[in-house]
This record gives C-alpha cells, sequence and structure tokens, in this order.
C-alpha cells in the first residue's frame, strides 16, 4: 500500500499526493511523514528480526508478518506447562526420570510400563468377527480394534432354523390367497391393496360374477381384473397358440380385429357406418334399420350420395330440391313484354331498344342538344372535374381568346401574365422580379457577401470571429457534454497557468497536470 498522510482522522494510508516541480519536471510528495515514535505518528519501520532491541526512542520499528510466523512457529515447537489443551512431539522423546500421569496416557507406549491399562481404546491387534442365520443361512462378518462400534448384516436367514410362531404381519400379502365379497362394481373399484393384491379372488354379489386380481395397482378400474369365464379368452395375446384360456397371457387387445360395416342403400352409397372392435376399448354401432340415411347433397369438388330425399318443410310446396340436397324457390317468369310491346312472349326471348322504346345506337340528337364532337356551348356549365384526356394535351382558352375572369382557390403549376392577389403557396415564381440585391452577414458571425439573383438553392458559409464567444454571450447552462464533441478539448487549448488534476496509478506524461493523487 503506498504511503500518504496518517495523521488525518482515518489514519489511512491509501494515497500519495504529490504536486509538479517544474524546476525538477518531477512529482513531489504534499506531505512527507516524520519517523514514528512512542508519542508521535509517522512512518513505521518493518524488519523481519525476532530477536531485535530496537525501542521507540528513535523511531518505531514493527515485526513483519514473517517475523511473527518465526516466533509463533517457535512457539508451538515447544511444551505449555500451564495450558489444558492437548499438546503432541512427533519425535520420539526419552525422559531420563519418572514421568506420572495422573489423567491417563493415549497412544503406544514402549518400555516398562507398570500398572494397569483398563481405558485402553484400540486393540493391538484387530479381530475378525462373524455370524452366521442358521446351518444354511447367509454370514456376515466385520473388522473390530475395540476403537468403534460395529455392525453385522447377515445377508439371509435359514428358515428351518426358526423356532416358535411367525406373526401373521411378518408374511407378505401376495403369499395369502383371499377370497373378498364385494355388494357391487363400485365396492369393486374402492378395493385397496391392505384387502386384496394379485392373484386373490373377488365375487360381486349382484351380478354373482367372480373376478381375480390381475393387476393390483389398477383396482380402481376394470384393467385390474379378470372375470373368472371362458370369455376371457378374448384378453389373450394370442388365443390360436395359447393352452388354453385359464392359461393365456392377459393382453389389451387381440391379435385380429373384428370390424362391422352397416350399409343403406345400394352398394356404392356413401357414408357407410364402420365400426372396429379389438378388445383395447369398449366399441358400439348403432343400428336403425327403420330409418336409412338421407341423401347428402353435392358441392363444387365432392359428389353427393344417394338417400332419402330430405322432407320439405310446410310453405315449401312450390320449392324444388337442388343438387346440394337444399328446397329452393324456383323461378316464376311466363313471359317478357318490352315497354313498347303490347302483349307478353315466351320461349327464347329477344328484346332489342325498338321493343324497350330506346333510341338506336346511331341515334344523334336534335340541334337543341350539345353534341359530342364539334358544336357551341351555351349557358352555365356546372360541373366538378374538368380533365383532358392525358397530360398536357389541351388549352383551357388561347393567346387571341381568353378567359376574362378565372375564380378559384388554388392553382398548381406555372403561372405566366399579371396575377392579382397573393400567391402564398407558390413555390417558384420563374417570372417574378428576382432580388438584385445582395446579403452580406457581419458582426460576431461572418460571411462572404452572397447573392438572391439566382432561381437555385444559395448556401451561405458562416464563420464564428475569433474571440467573439464570451461568457457574456452563453446562457448559464448552455454548454453541456452533448454540446462538446468527445476529446475536443485537448491540452493545446489550455492556458499555461490552468492546471488539472490526475488520480490514477501510472506517473502522468502531460506538464498541464499539476497535481498528481497516486493510487
Amino acid at each position: 500500500m503506498a504511503k500518504g498522510n496518517p495523521n488525518d482522522s482515518t489514519m489511512k494510508n491509501n494515497f500519495v499526493a504529490k504536486v509538479y516541480d517544474p524546476t525538477l519536471k518531477t512529482y513531489r510528495p504534499i506531505y512527507v511523514a516524520p519517523d514514528a515514535t512512542d508519542n508521535k505518528r509517522g512512518e513505521v519501520w518493518l524488519s523481519d528480526a525476532t530477536n531485535a532491541t530496537d525501542n521507540a526512542a528513535t523511531g518505531v520499528v514493527a515485526a513483519t508478518p514473517k517475523a511473527v510466523k518465526a516466533v509463533n512457529d517457535n512457539a508451538n515447537n515447544k511444551l505449555d506447562k500451564t495450558t489444558a489443551n492437548e499438546q503432541s512431539v512427533k519425535s520420539p522423546t526419552t525422559f531420563a526420570g519418572r514421568i506420572t500421569g495422573n489423567g491417563g496416557f493415549t497412544g503406544n507406549l514402549t518400555g516398562n510400563v507398570t500398572g494397569n491399562a483398563d481405558t485402553a481404546t484400540k486393540l493391538k491387534t484387530a479381530r475378525s468377527i462373524s455370524v452366521k442365520g442358521g446351518n444354511n443361512g447367509g454370514t456376515g462378518s466385520a473388522n473390530f480394534d475395540g476403537s468403534g462400534n460395529i455392525s453385522i448384516t447377515i445377508p439371509s436367514i435359514d428358515a428351518t432354523s426358526i423356532t416358535g410362531v411367525l406373526p401373521l404381519s411378518t408374511i407378505p400379502q401376495g403369499a395369502l390367497e383371499r377370497l373378498v365379497r364385494v355388494a357391487d362394481k363400485a365396492a369393486r373399484f374402492k378395493l385397496t391393496t391392505s384387502q386384496v393384491q394379485t392373484g386373490d379372488s373377488v365375487i360381486q354379489n349382484d351380478t354373482g360374477v367372480m373376478y381375480v386380481v390381475v393387476d393390483d395397482s389398477k383396482l380402481n378400474s376394470d384393467a385390474g381384473y379378470q372375470e373368472y369365464k371362458a370369455g376371457t379368452a378374448l384378453n389373450a395375446s394370442y388365443a390360436t397358440s395359447a393352452g388354453s384360456a385359464n392359461s393365456a397371457t392377459i393382453a389389451g387387445k387381440v391379435g385380429h380385429a373384428l370390424s362391422l360395416k352397416l350399409q343403406y342403400g345400394s352398394s356404392s352409397a356413401v357414408g357407410v357406418k364402420t365400426v372396429t372392435f379389438d378388445g383395447s376399448s369398449d366399441a358400439s354401432l348403432t343400428i336403425d334399420a327403420t330409418k336409412p340415411e338421407e341423401m347428402k347433397g353435392a358441392t363444387a369438388s365432392t359428389a353427393g350420395s344417394a338417400g332419402l330425399v330430405p322432407a320439405p318443410a310446410a310453405g315449401n310446396q312450390n320449392k324444388f330440391l337442388r343438387g346440394d340436397g337444399t328446397w329452393q324457390t324456383a323461378g316464376a317468369v311466363t313471359g317478357v313484354k318490352g315497354n313498347a310491346e303490347s302483349g307478353y312472349r315466351t320461349g327464347n326471348v329477344n328484346l332489342t331498344c325498338a321493343n324497350i322504346g330506346a333510341a338506336e345506337a346511331s341515334h344523334n340528337h336534335d340541334a337543341s342538344y350539345l353534341k359530342l364532337s364539334g358544336g357551341t356551348l351555351t349557358g352555365t356549365l356546372t360541373g366538378q372535374t374538368v380533365k383532358p384526356s392525358s397530360n398536357g394535351s389541351y388549352n383551357l382558352g388561347t393567346s387571341d381568346a381568353k378567359w376574362n375572369y378565372v375564380y378559384s382557390n388554388k392553382f398548381i403549376g406555372n403561372l405566366t401574365g399579371n396575377v392579382e392577389g397573393n400567391a402564398t403557396s407558390a413555390t417558384n415564381a420563374q417570372s417574378a422580379n428576382k432580388f438584385n440585391n445582395t446579403v452580406a452577414l457581419s458582426g460576431d458571425v461572418t460571411t462572404s457577401v452572397t447573392s438572391f439573383n439566382t432561381a437555385s438553392a444559395i448556401t451561405m458559409a458562416t464563420t464564428i470571429g475569433n474571440g467573439k464567444v464570451t461568457s457574456a454571450k452563453i446562457a448559464g447552462g448552455a454548454v453541456t457534454s452533448a454540446k462538446i464533441a468527445s476529446k475536443a478539448v485537448t491540452n493545446g487549448k489550455l492556458a499555461d497557468d490552468v492546471g488539472t488534476v490526475y488520480v490514477g496509478m501510472n506517473k502522468p506524461t502531460e506538464e498541464h497536470i499539476k497535481l498528481w493523487v497516486q493510487i
């Protein structure tokens, strides 16, 4: 840790403040601590010596961790005459005099020992202890040296060597076959493994049917039982290869499935009812011989099927059955008559302009109407949009025949001639008087003389004069970090009498740093 000022309130030595000496071109500490004494703070000198005689009269000397460790190791290698804690000596030790131990001895003793070692905790030679569970039972063994308790596990016990009566609770439930009676199916599904196990029999009183438990993990469903009857052969994995239904392996389904098909109408009819049964789950097929299926209508992509005609509702007496299987209203046209005709015609009727009283396609109106081509428009034309057939192909008026007044809210495009009013939204007055004068900026912001006498865009390059931006010209807080580009203020921009403070580990090289706080 670097040296600092230890005489402050914190007494921390975590930095050294150094100031730049322009004469010596180096950094010198602001504070140099004196030698510490017994009554003055200052520098404390460290020493690895363990037998020094220095004192605080001329300077404080402190022991280093190395010196403290040496003293500690020396103390640990000596026996303590007063401590009650356990101590040990690694090397063989010879005592010339008599050793008296009132608290006993632990460990190995050599030489002549008098008295009894009645509190020894370990045998000199470990022994093996074996226990056998009867004549034909397993043998368990363990080594015993007296230092701790041992446990011997006997892997098996010879049942022929057991005398006395075994309690029923020691016999596995699966070894005891039993017959249990229940009232109904619901009571059977409430049985637990404490009542029945795999192999036990159950009689259901309401039906008189007897079941054998085949899976005691499924006592709450039919999957846990098998009925005592020949029909259970369907549950065999392969009844053809089983010796008998009683010995067949219980399976979830039979090897060959049974398929039933119910078909109404012709053999080509669509919508046949089919059910397949393989024993894996219940199956049902509803047969209503009195009511075959109704016809199925066709769609744009699917053909229909034959069947009974759907019944028409009341009021549908004038409707017809359509190919999509729905009743629809038929057309009621009995004849066709044009407005200019006196009677109705039937069959394939052709309507002409003469039949309905309309003019022929080649008809042209007289002079009271404006022709599509030519003619003179008189009166007032009321409309919305007058649009030419193509862009820029027609003129509104001519140089010899001009409109007297044109009233409008907005004109888009270029205007020539005299225009009254304000062109508030005009973007390019090409025939207006141009700016014949020039514009020049002066003062703190200057630019070259620029002419506005042009129809093109104008660009002015401005320059701020040297020394024109003063503190009086800058509002308080206007210059922020966001207004100054990164690293824009360099050392070369600082005056010679302006110094900075640097906090860091490495020695700075810039001369403008007047104060270095070394961390």
